[in-house]
């Protein structure tokens, strides 16, 4: 977000798209619209407050508020009411803000799509998994960006509630996750593959089988970031007459895998590469889903799905997911 504050104003295709949408009640073209201001309009209608739009932007609530005082006079339009505990657009702004949201994500992608050298790439690179994904494949995901981008710092978290929001305001590059119709249009959600989900046992309970399996108490994951917070798959087992035991949940998969050795208890995860030692993967079948597996996508801005950093950003992910 500071490097939006920052763009060059030199092109001038995006320029005069822009002005050509910002017009008065004259029906006038302010010239001198500074168009680096016009992410604050983005964030304050999200956000509906200046503390985090100042927090996103790196600046102070009184810079943001000084800059909200110049739009109004440019754009000749009160922009913003302020309530006792929030902001609220006007209608005019309600109108034209999501013409500035495609442009202005149009010019940021416009800045980066140049001859494009992952050798000499030296920014920050964030992407996020589930944790199961993580303890997968994460360590060799990181490797591969690692040589991919060598001049680049990569991190690799986990999803959280945020994540959508985080990928909105360029903190992360990119997710995997489920497909999600209910997210905003301005997320691209590109399919890379299905993960299988198994019921998961340790491997000194000697069992095999589903019905079996699904008798135990289980520990489930927490899958912060993931669609109803249900799991799916309890959900399918449940329909097939199978009720899942939930006893507990835990947040770190580690810390899991170690409390269903403990308790004698099961759990549901996604497989994403072969099973873990000392557990047995019991495969849950494809026919207990209705509508099929549920499909899973790596999630960017949708002005970067074209984008030649996120094109490889999404091959080095989906060669770990089954097709």
């Amino acid at each position: 977000m500071q490097r939006l504050l920052s763009l060059s104003l030199a092109e001038g295709k995006y320029k005069k798209q822009l002005l050509s949408l910002i017009r008065f009640g004259n029906d006038t073209v302010n010239k001198d619209l500074d168009l680096n201001l016009l992410k604050i309009l983005v964030l304050l209608e999200r956000h509906r407050q200046l503390k985090p739009v100042a927090k996103a932007l790196g600046k102070s609530e009184a810079s943001i508020s000084k800059y909200l005082t110049r739009l109004r006079t440019q754009l000749e339009d009160e922009l913003f009411i302020r309530h006792a505990h929030h902001f609220e657009p006007t209608d005019y702004l309600k109108r034209k803000l999501p013409e500035i949201t495609s442009v202005l994500d149009q010019l940021e992608s416009c800045l980066i799509r140049r001859e494009f050298d992952p050798l000499s790439y030296e920014k920050n690179i964030t992407i996020c998994l589930p944790q199961s994904a993580q303890y997968s494949f994460g360590h060799l995901l990181l490797v591969d960006l690692m040589a991919l981008f060598p001049n680049a710092h990569i991190s690799v978290f986990s999803n959280t509630d945020h994540t959508i929001e985080d990928i909105l305001e360029g903190k992360v590059d990119m997710q995997l996750h489920y497909f999600n119709e209910e997210y905003p249009k301005a997320i691209h959600q590109q399919f890379v593959g299905y993960a299988p989900t198994v019921i998961v046992v340790p491997e000194e309970l000697g069992i095999n089988e589903l019905e079996k399996a699904c008798n135990l108490p289980f520990i489930l994951l927490e899958m912060s970031g993931w669609k109803e917070r249900e799991q799916v798959t309890e959900r399918a087992l449940e329909q097939r007459g199978l009720n899942v035991n939930r006893v507990a949940t835990m947040g770190n998969i580690t810390s899991l895998l170690e409390a269903i050795k403990l308790k004698n208890a099961a759990t549901i995860l996604l497989e994403y590469q072969n099973p873990i030692k000392g557990y047995c993967f019991i495969p849950v079948p494809e026919s207990f889903y209705p509508n099929g597996r549920p499909k899973v996508v790596v999630q960017m801005k949708q002005t970067h799905r074209y984008n030649s950093m996120h094109q490889l950003l999404t091959d080095a992910i989906s060669k770990y997911v089954f097709r």
